[in-house]
């Protein structure tokens, strides 16, 4: 510069979906899609001013002023935060890819887009001290599975998951599922774990959750005791990323 120049500078804060930013509730999913009627997290910056949670049932279609579109559907939102977004997909979507929408009440639109699959199950964990992947599991008398309360031998244990598929009769989209008739997995649903394959004992929509699948499994003989497990969940042939359960 050939002389002294005054500058003002004009920060605002634009608000952007992160490259890959839509993920399975639970942890991203091993090739990253994300199944029809699950929970998902819409991760970015700037996509609100403050955490804001929605209703709970039914789910909120607009938290202050927020709304998320995919094609014409208006997405069930469980909260809004500047960096995250809680959010159901539509259960109607098929197969294939698709563009997202955040509508920020006076701040221009922001989009992303997602891959869609019939069944990409993830498996919900839990803070713990040593940052390990635990599964989010019940014992039978609905206290939580810990390293300090692995889950026993031949009881039956409760863990929870989402996007593992449709069940067997249609559930609406943003609404709690019924406790009863209960709902059970379209699909086969197998628990990977310490060389074995084992079918649980129910598999199906979580009761008074949305977007949520309960998985009821025994801890049999053949399961490894005294350790920490890797733990994978396959629904209609896909996958889940590995998740930890320790048992007794």
């Amino acid at each position: 510069m050939s002389s002294p120049r005054s500058i003002t500078a004009m920060f605002t804060a634009v608000p952007f979906i992160a490259p890959a930013g839509i993920i399975n509730a639970a942890g991203a999913t091993p090739d990253g899609s994300v199944a029809p009627g699950s929970i998902v997290s819409i991760y970015g910056n700037n996509l609100a001013t403050d955490l804001m949670i929605g209703g709970s049932n039914p789910l909120s279609q607009a938290i202050g002023g927020i709304t998320v579109t995919v094609n014409d559907y208006l997405l069930p939102l469980l909260f809004v935060s500047p960096q995250q977004i809680g959010a159901q997909v539509p259960s109607g979507l098929a197969d294939g890819t698709y563009p997202i929408t955040v509508h920020i009440q006076g701040q221009p639109d922001v989009s992303g887009t997602f891959v869609v699959k019939r069944n990409a199950p993830g498996v919900f964990t839990q803070a713990n001290p040593q940052n390990l992947p635990l599964m989010v599991a019940l014992h039978q008398d609905g206290s939580l599975v810990t390293q300090a309360s692995p889950a026993r031998r031949n009881e039956v244990i409760s863990f929870y998951g989402t996007g593992f598929g449709p069940y067997n009769k249609p559930v609406i989209d943003g609404f709690n599922v019924a406790p009863t008739p209960l709902l059970t997995v379209a699909d086969p649903v197998s628990v990977l774990t310490g060389g074995l394959t084992l079918t649980p004992d129910w598999a199906g929509a979580a009761p008074f959750m949305v977007g949520t699948t309960q998985v009821n499994l025994k801890i049999v003989d053949s399961i490894p005791h005294g350790t920490v497990l890797d733990v994978a969940v396959s629904a209609g042939g896909q996958q889940s990323s590995v998740v930890k359960l320790p048992v007794e």
